[in-house]
């Protein structure tokens, strides 16, 4: 099987961007590259490590405050990465606990949808490998 310490791994040498760093997967897929030596941008809302993170791991990872629905808040480090990892999501839909419409902010198609095609469309991702773990889907724009 190929898992995600091979997908890891095939990005040595290069740069790493993770959007969504602070949540489970991105925190744990920044450590994994960050301890096989790889450079990684961590992008989160919060913009610094994720909380009770004090592993050294965590010390090699830039942390950036950015907001997935806008990627221009992070193109520096998208145009520094040869790969952006993208595990912004959520598993609880707003539009059924806070009677939302979908697409609105909160929502499933707005949190795990529309986060990934804004990244992917964005002009600061051109020549980027796109990797989205929700769909397993690894894209290369041009």
């Amino acid at each position: 099987t190929w898992g995600i310490h091979n997908l890891i791994m095939s990005f040595a040498g290069k740069t790493l961007c993770v959007i969504g760093s602070s949540g489970y997967v991105g925190s744990n897929i920044c450590r994994e590259a960050a301890s096989l030596g790889i450079k990684v941008f961590g992008v989160s809302r919060q913009g610094g490590k994720p909380a009770k993170t004090f592993a050294p791991w965590s010390d090699k990872v830039t942390w950036i405050k950015g907001d997935a629905m806008n990627p221009s808040t992070f193109q520096d480090a998208l145009k520094e990465s040869q790969a952006v990892i993208h595990t912004v999501g959520t598993l609880i839909d707003t539009s059924l606990t806070q009677e939302c419409d979908p697409g609105e902010p909160g929502t499933y198609e707005q949190m795990n949808r529309d986060t990934a095609c804004l990244l992917y469309t964005s002009d600061a991702a051109d020549d980027l490998l796109c990797v989205d773990l929700g769909g397993r889907r690894i894209l290369k724009k041009k």
